[in-house]
């Protein structure tokens, strides 16, 4: 077991398992060992550090989030945690009832295009979409979160709504 640490998002990642699958995939074998660990909460832009143990008196003052070595390594590959990972059809026109507060875009270099990362819902919630042959696909839906894990938009001087 080790454990990943954000301290200004607050969050520490418990990642269990077959000891060989944590070092593979998040620990001394991994590219964000053992201080670039990207930070799993939408809008923090934080390296963490990974620890072999944590105080439990400090835990009480953080989230902490247990996950086997899989999910681990998914949601720091931006993928989110197991629970934002349900885009059935469903979930997503569910969402789709709320309005939409705003959409996080990005140009495209060198082309008259346009990125679409992802669409904030007005309670907070926001979906991202990624390119498959047949149109965008949904592969995360990080429901409304604390207002402390919520990023403040940024217009950029062509008008892009984006994260800090």
């Amino acid at each position: 077991m080790i454990y990943v640490i954000w301290p200004k998002a607050r969050l520490v990642v418990r990642v269990t398992g077959q000891p060989d699958r944590i070092g593979r995939l998040v620990g001394d074998g991994s590219p964000w060992y053992p201080d670039s660990y990207p930070c799993p909460l939408r809008g923090h832009h934080e390296d963490g550090v990974v620890a072999e143990a944590a105080d439990a008196s400090a835990l009480g003052k953080v989230e902490l989030r247990e996950l086997t070595a899989e999910e681990a390594y998914v949601a720091l590959s931006g993928l989110g945690f197991p629970e934002e990972r349900d885009c059935r059809q469903c979930a997503v026109r569910e969402q789709f009832e709320l309005p939409v507060a705003r959409v996080v875009t990005e140009p495209l270099p060198g082309t008259d295009r346009t990125l679409i990362r992802s669409i904030v819902f007005d309670d907070g919630s926001e979906l991202f979409l990624g390119a498959a042959a047949e149109g965008a696909i949904a592969y995360r839906l990080a429901r409304n979160q604390a207002a402390e894990h919520q990023p403040e938009p940024t217009r950029s001087s062509e008008g892009e709504v984006t994260h800090d």
